[in-house]
This record gives structure tokens, C-alpha cells and sequence, in this order.
């Protein structure tokens, strides 16, 4: 820490040059890398000093116990991996939309001096929209969390409304990769992944079977496109074409009385400049 502590101060002024130039690497439509894993093909030999694992009797439980004997100590080389490769990248919008609502997140971005603006009307704006088609969750807390991970969406343009109050994030700031790492749900340390959108993957209206029956006849007969799609599942996937909950459910989420939160994440990008 001293050492550390030292050459920050000898070099402050460089660092704060360095950290501003970095700034104009991260351009709207340009792509930024939200996952890494290490490069296996890339590996060299370091040497690694150590001792000689070995074990002697616990005198707590009696049995074997590891320990390393410090009275033979060697120096081997042992394979590095010294690169990661890009796994997962996402395009740099030019700004995002966040409903004034999420304002457990809005109170976060301001707290760490995120630039936001916002709307002064209702507005209607051109945006892309990512759905959560799968993510996992830890079975063991983490700082007091149980977070996710593995997360994957799916995108899709959409002209939309967004009402006076709403908040517009440009992404030429100061703090762009830390917008870029905590408002794009597949980056590990997402706000997603850190549970504050929980609420979306909650389905709060649902439906009883009994009655729904007769307004799936009635959607399907009024939507001849989807009746098709339906149709061609049942023809190309037995499981489904056996499962008459899941094929009523098929149909009650391809309609309008589906809840439009459900697994939406509420987080909007905007492309265009």
C-alpha cells in the first residue's frame, strides 16, 4: 500500500491524463467487451517458489492432515496464462432511458456522479430492448445477495413512450464504463446480476386454465399467423405437442393479456445519435 500510495502521488498528473485519453476509446457504436475468459493458447513458464506439499498426523482428528514442509523447498516452472479473450461484446449506445420508477437505480447513478437528463415532456424515442431469456442464481449469499449470473437476453427495436420525469444517460461522460458495466445486464457486475431488477422476473397476473381455454380458441381463430406458429411447434416438438399446459401457456404469452413487465428489462439503449 505505501508503495502504491508513493508512486500515485509522484504521478498523479499522469495518471489523470492517461484515465482522460482512455475516455475517448469508448464511442457510441463501437464495441466494448462485457465478458473475458483466459486465452488457453497463449501460455508461457514463470518460475514459482515454493515448498513440498506432504502430511503428518492431525493432532486434532488423528488422520492425515496436508501441510507443507518448510525444510524442502524447491523452485519449478509452472505454466502462465497472461491473456484473456473477448467472450462477450456489446455495441456503446449513444445514451440509455431509464423510467423515473427504478429509483433504487437512479439514486446509485447519481451517487456516483452519472451525468442524467432529464425529459421535459412526454416523448416518443426510438430504442433497443433487451428481454432476459435465461439467467442462473447463486445458491450461497454473496455480500448479503444472492446474485445471478450467466445471464443472456435477446434485442429488438421499438419506438416507445417515454413520459416527462423519465431519465435520458448519455454515454459521453466521464463515467461510461461504469455505465457500461452496471446498465448492460450481461456484464457480471450488472445491476441486473446484483438482484435491483428482481421485480421483472415476477409474474403477478397469470391465468386459470378453465377459463382461458375458450379465449385461446377465440386468439388463435382471430390471428391466423400465430395460429400457423402454433400449429408447426406442435408438428416439430412432441414434448410440446403432449403438454397441453405448456401449449395454453404458449398462447397466453403470445397475447395481449400477457403481463408486457414480465422479464423486460426496463433499461432502454438508444442507438442513434
Amino acid at each position: 500500500m505505501k508503495v502504491s500510495l508513493q508512486y500515485t502521488d509522484e504521478n498523479y498528473l499522469k495518471i489523470k491524463r492517461l484515465r482522460k485519453e482512455n475516455e475517448a476509446n469508448f464511442q457510441p457504436n463501437t464495441n466494448y467487451t462485457i465478458a473475458w475468459e483466459i486465452d488457453s493458447i497463449k501460455r508461457i513458464k514463470i518460475p514459482f517458489l515454493g515448498y513440498e506439499a506432504a502430511y503428518k498426523k492431525s493432532l486434532i482428528s488423528g488422520k492425515d492432515r496436508l501441510y507443507y514442509d518448510q525444510n524442502r523447498p524447491f523452485n519449478k516452472e509452472i505454466p502462465f496464462y497472461p491473456d484473456y479473450k473477448a467472450i462477450k461484446e456489446i455495441t456503446i449506445p449513444s445514451a440509455y432511458i431509464i423510467p423515473k420508477s427504478w429509483w433504487n437505480v437512479i439514486d446509485l447513478l447519481k451517487l456516483n456522479k452519472i451525468e442524467l437528463v432529464t425529459l421535459k415532456r412526454d416523448s416518443l424515442v426510438e430504442v433497443e430492448k433487451y428481454r432476459i431469456e435465461d439467467y442462473k442464481t447463486v445458491s450461497v449469499a454473496y455480500e448479503g445477495h444472492y446474485n445471478h449470473y450467466k445471464t443472456n437476453v435477446s434485442s429488438s427495436m421499438e419506438t416507445m413512450l417515454f413520459k416527462k420525469g423519465d431519465f435520458l444517460i448519455p454515454t459521453q461522460q466521464a463515467g461510461v464504463k461504469f455505465l457500461l458495466e452496471t446498465l448492460e445486464p450481461e456484464a457480471t457486475d450488472s445491476y441486473f446480476n446484483w438482484y435491483f431488477f428482481d421485480a421483472i422476473l415476477q409474474r403477478k397476473v397469470n391465468y386459470s386454465d378453465y377459463v382461458f381455454e375458450e379465449l385461446a380458441v377465440e386468439i388463435l381463430a382471430n390471428n391466423p399467423k400465430l395460429k400457423d406458429e402454433f400449429e408447426t411447434l406442435k408438428k416439430e416438438n412432441v414434448t410440446f405437442s403432449e403438454n397441453a399446459k405448456q401449449q395454453l401457456d404458449w398462447i397466453y404469452k403470445h397475447s395481449d393479456y400477457y403481463e408486457k413487465g414480465h422479464l423486460q428489462y426496463p433499461i432502454y439503449r438508444i442507438l442513434k445519435k
